[in-house]
Parts: structure tokens; C-alpha cells; sequence
């Protein structure tokens, strides 16, 4: 059965692969890329500064819970909750030219547009 455009990003690691530095399915959507790319910046921050996630998390004004989340790919987070996390690591997460290399899956039928 495929995976729902909204599951979350993990959901979409290649078999055998390992997150967040695995490779994602080649159909996996552009939040899931976004989230795992997220992921993957905020571990690199957290080793770079030792840092653990409860420490970030207070910097950040974020529940511990929500830091996790990110880190394993259960969700992609909002705005603020990456805004949060850059000003306290005082590092951009925000991967910049993603969507270079991205391309939008086709429109479910019946789907109206948002």
C-alpha cells in the first residue's frame, strides 16, 4: 500500500537505509526530503555544540517531546519551531535550495488544490 503524502518523513527511509542520514524512497515527497534534511542539520548542530536535545530544547523555548520528533523524523516541524531552533543554535536549518531538486507528486484525483 503507498504511503500518504502526509505519514511521516521517516516513514519514507529506503530499506536497509538508517535516518536520518539513509536515503529516502525515490516517490517520497518533498516534506518528507524537507524533514529529513531538517533532521540531518539539527543532529550535525547538536553534536558540533554538545549539545543534547533536552538542552536545545530548553534554549529554544520548545518541549523536549517536539525536539525528538524532528530528530527521528515522526514529523516535519513548523515555522516557529525551526525558528526557534536556528535563533538558540544560532545555526540555519533551513536547507536553502531544496527545492532545486525537487519536482511535486501528481495531484490525488479529486483533490482540490489548496
Amino acid at each position: 500500500m503507498p504511503k500518504k503524502r502526509d505519514s511521516a518523513p521517516a516513514d519514507f527511509l529506503a530499506s536497509g537505509h538508517q535516518w536520518p542520514s539513509g536515503q529516502l524512497v525515490a516517490d517520497a515527497p518533498p516534506t518528507a526530503r524537507l524533514g529529513k534534511e531538517l533532521a540531518v542539520r539539527l543532529k550535525q548542530a547538536l553534536q558540533e555544540q554538545g549539545l543534547s536535545a533536552r538542552q536545545v530544547a530548553d534554549a529554544a523555548q520548545l518541549r523536549h517531546p517536539t525536539v525528538l520528533r524532528v530528530l527521528n523524523g515522526t514529523v516535519v516541524p513548523d515555522g516557529r519551531t525551526i525558528i526557534h531552533l536556528e535563533t538558540a543554535l544560532k545555526t540555519p536549518l533551513w536547507p536553502a535550495g531544496l527545492h532545486e531538486h525537487l519536482t511535486l507528486p501528481p495531484a490525488e484525483s479529486g483533490a482540490a488544490p489548496s
